[in-house]
Parts: C-alpha cells; structure tokens; sequence
C-alpha cells in the first residue's frame, strides 16, 4: 500500500504553512507576538496595530496560479509595510526574488495623483534554514538596497535559523524561543519549545489541528506539492534573468510615479537607485508622449 509522504506539513520552515498559519486570524496575537519579539517592542504594543494582506492559495485553490507566491504583507501601525517570507533553503535565486518583492510592494502603494511622501517604507523580513550562498554569519542581518545614508525605504532582512543556537546569544528569550518554534521540525518538538508560552502553546495546538485536515494533507503530499514548489521558487538558473528584469522594472515604475509628483530628478534617483541620466531619459520620455 502506498503511503503518502508528508514531510511538507512537519514544520514551519515550509513557506506556504507559515503563511496560512501567521496570516489566519486567529493566530493575530501569535504574529504580533512575533514582530513585537523580532522589533523588540514591548509585551502587547502592536496589538490591534496590524492591518494583514494575505490571500489564501489554499482557500482560493489556485494551485495551477502559483508561478508567484502569494505575500504575507503586514502594515504596522499604518507607517511600516512588512513582508514576511520563509525559505527552507537560501539560495541566490532567493535573495534576488526578494529583491523583487520589495520593489514590487514599494511601486505598487501610489495610485497616479497621489503624493509621493504617502510612499512607506518596505521591510522584507526573510527566515531562512538552510543556507546555500555566502552570507553574514549573524542571526539577524539587515541590509538596504540602496546605501542606508541616502535611502532607507528598502529594507531587506535574513533572520537565520540556523544560527540560533550557535549565535543567538544577543537575542531576547522571547524572540529565540520564538524563532526555535519556526524552526522545529514535529509538533512534540513545538510543544517542549513552547511550554510554559501560552501564545505559542495555542499555535501549536491551532497548527496540529490545522495539519489534520485531510484535504490539506492532500494538498501538501510531498510528491505533488515539490513540483507546485519547484516551479513556484524559480529554481534555479532559468528564472534569474527573470528576476533581475522584475527588480529593474520596479524601480522604473517608481521613477515614472515619482516624476509625477517631483521634479527633484536627484531625489528620485537616490531613491530608485537609478543613474541621473536614466531619470532624465523617463521625464523626456513621459514628456514627449
């Protein structure tokens, strides 16, 4: 008798059950629990203060539509957009597709008219386990698309769980046992993680429940879902140049909504990363039509 694999539903390091899971409401306080951890805010300060962007592949049964994943954007507080993605491996290909994403979420705030000061930061939060390309051997790592000094609306964020263990020594005990429940592999393991944290105990018993749905399971046998997510992640040359057309595409959108609202060219190309002379060439563009 065949025995279905489903390997893919043992832990939160699968990108697509962390999203059904933090995005779900009634797990809110478990994800404000753990911005509030990673942010170091206090115990209950972004209560009520999120506003989560998350359409469901699983409630939409849009498996054939997953050539791009859906995101899991948080507004915080209405200043600060967050995307929140997990890779269970790290590769190039997953650095630049995070590229993509922030520029995508950042060009797609404005509608045409609308100033561009209404433009809010983007912070692309990534946890990852196994680590594939030459990274800092941090914990928590933030790094800006453009040189922090003269733009910081791009934020770009590796959380390594990995290194827990090892490096998580500066980390508070909150936001390391949180992160070790992300990363643990069996709900046994969760439950020993999460003992004494009742946040975290109601998700593990909300996940196992969740998990035991046969039609989820169905969704997730491993066999079936590896080629949803191989085709899903890029892997691995063949969407590269994608992916670096996808980033140059965004900063071109912003300059062109940017020009309708500015005329400071050198501000625009600060905040695009884009050379003068290209801005110059869009507003003769934009102009001439």
């Amino acid at each position: 008798m065949h025995t279905k694999d489903y390997t893919n539903l043992d832990s939160l390091t699968n990108d697509l059950l962390f999203k059904e899971t933090y995005s779900n409401p009634h797990n809110r306080r478990a994800l404000e629990y753990l911005l509030e951890a990673y942010f170091n805010f206090p115990d209950g300060y972004l209560k009520d203060k999120l506003a989560v962007s998350y359409e469901s592949i699983l409630d939409k049964n849009r498996l054939k539509d997953k050539s791009v994943r859906s995101d899991l954007v948080v507004i915080i507080d209405n200043t600060l957009f967050v995307n929140l993605e997990m890779y269970s491996v790290f590769t190039k290909n997953s650095l630049k597709k995070s590229k993509y994403y922030i520029m995508r979420i950042y060009s797609t705030q404005l509608n045409r008219g609308d100033n561009y000061n209404k433009i809010k930061k983007v912070t692309q939060i990534n946890f990852v386990d196994n680590v594939k390309i030459k990274i800092d051997e941090e914990v928590i790592t933030e790094h800006y698309l453009i040189n922090k000094e003269l733009s910081d609306d791009f934020e770009l964020d590796i959380a390594r769980l990995d290194l827990i263990d090892k490096k998580g020594y500066n980390l508070s005990e909150k936001f390391k046992r949180h992160l070790k429940f992300l990363r643990a592999k069996s709900y046994e393991e969760r439950k020993m993680i999460a003992k004494g944290d009742e946040i975290l105990m109601d998700l593990n018993a909300w996940l196992e429940e969740y998990k035991s749905d046969e039609g989820l399971r169905e969704f997730f046998d491993a066999k079936r879902w590896a080629k949803i997510e191989g085709h899903a992640e890029g892997f691995d040359e063949g969407h590269e140049e994608g992916f670096e057309k996808g980033i140059a595409k965004g900063k071109l959108e912003i300059a062109k909504k940017l020009l309708l609202e500015t005329s400071d060219l050198a501000f625009i190309s600060r905040t695009t990363d884009l050379p003068l002379e290209e801005i110059q060439k869009i507003k003769k563009e934009n102009v001439s039509k």
